[in-house]
């Protein structure tokens, strides 16, 4: 082993999607699986939602591979999944979908229930009727092997998009309390929920994620980002719905860097450089350059950034004449 120059070449993404029912979830990791490997990449679905994955055979260019998970839903069985695909994706390169990830926490067999489980053949062996109470160490084996799961996805050859049910959390709120939150009831008590989804999985398991996106059922399909890396912005143009295109742009993103000549990494430089002038020098600049180079900036990130750069530069410099 020894260090090696760091590149973002070969790097495989994770990405999170979650919705309710009708928002879009399905169709749009597959059209972004698609868009991440390409015309001749390998995808493939996990489908715990009894074959609906099928649907969209006739709509996804180039088609999919696609196989059934059944209850149980354990970890190890998604685990094994994974490896399955990982042999049949081969030397391409590949792009496996998991549609859902929450069956894995809350489904039959899953986390959750396997504490349960545990809670209750704990209260059998001591002649006892289970109350449903789950105690801390019950959740000791279920999530320990959830977070193998959680490494199995990190240490992938695939792109992996996992796909996951959402819910609006409710909350009881006092009538001391109605004030700040803006209610107006008689009642001693009411119930109230977010404004914002929460995907149906460990608290944790977001924050793995390259990308988490939430979608509505008012607008299906659109990504609202939840958590992104800052250069991947220009993969998600407002209000555009997920296509082929958003996963290219992400592979694009993905393999830049592996082989910079150092013309690139001066037009990198220098077109940062002139954003600190304000947007008409950097727009010209920015038009001055190879159609190579500007495909290279857009598609890295850095036009959008540079974009902002200049905004600011823009305000800063009106502030100082004024000023003066």
């Amino acid at each position: 082993m020894a260090f090696e120059k760091a590149t973002k070449a070969g790097v495989k993404s994770l990405i999170g999607i979650y919705g309710g029912s009708g928002s879009g979830k399905t169709l749009s990791a597959l059209l972004l699986a698609r868009g991440l490997v390409g015309p001749n990449g390998f995808v493939a679905v996990i489908d715990t939602e009894n074959k609906r994955g099928q649907l969209y055979a006739d709509m996804i260019p180039h088609g999919y591979d696609i196989d059934q998970l059944n209850a149980p839903f354990s970890s190890k069985k998604y685990m094994d999944m994974i490896e399955q695909a990982e042999a049949a994706c081969g030397d391409r390169d590949g792009a496996l979908v998991i549609d859902s990830a929450s069956h894995e926490w809350e489904g039959v067999g899953g986390v959750i229930s396997a504490a349960e489980g545990i809670a209750e053949s704990r209260a059998q062996r001591n002649n006892k009727d289970w109350n449903g109470a789950v105690a801390f160490g019950d959740w000791k084996a279920p999530k320990a092997e959830h977070k193998h799961m959680v490494l199995k996805m990190l240490g992938s050859k695939l792109h992996i998009i996992c796909c996951m049910r959402a819910q609006r959390k409710s909350h009881q709120i006092e009538k001391k309390d109605y004030e700040k939150h803006g209610i107006k009831s008689s009642a001693n008590t009411t119930i109230t929920q977010d404004d914002f989804q929460t995907p149906i999985q460990d608290g944790n398991f977001i924050y793995e994620f390259t990308v988490n996106i939430e979608l509505s059922n008012e607008h299906p399909g659109v990504p609202i980002i939840r958590k992104i890396h800052e250069q991947l912005w220009p993969a998600f143009p407002d209000g555009k719905q997920i296509s082929v295109e958003t996963g290219e742009t992400i592979a694009a993103w993905i393999q830049d860097g592996g082989h910079k000549t150092a013309d690139d990494v001066y037009a990198v430089e220098d077109a940062s450089h002139a954003a600190t002038c304000g947007i008409d020098k950097y727009e010209k600049h920015f038009m001055a350059l190879t159609a190579n180079q500007r495909k290279m900036l857009v598609q890295g990130g850095w036009h959008a950034t540079n974009k902002e750069t200049a905004a600011t530069a823009d305000k800063e410099i009106a502030a100082l004449k004024e000023q003066s």
